[in-house]
């Protein structure tokens, strides 16, 4: 049960980061087409 526990929090920290690092690099890649590709 604890192993559970640390492994969903290493898991939400895991895609947190990776929202955090490319949701910005999404926006700052394609600074000219807005809304050509919204995803």
């Amino acid at each position: 049960m604890d192993a559970m526990a640390i492994y969903l929090f290493f898991f939400g920290m895991l895609a947190l980061l990776a929202v955090g690092l490319l949701v910005p690099a999404h926006y700052i890649t394609i600074p000219e087409d807005d809304g050509n590709e919204v995803k």
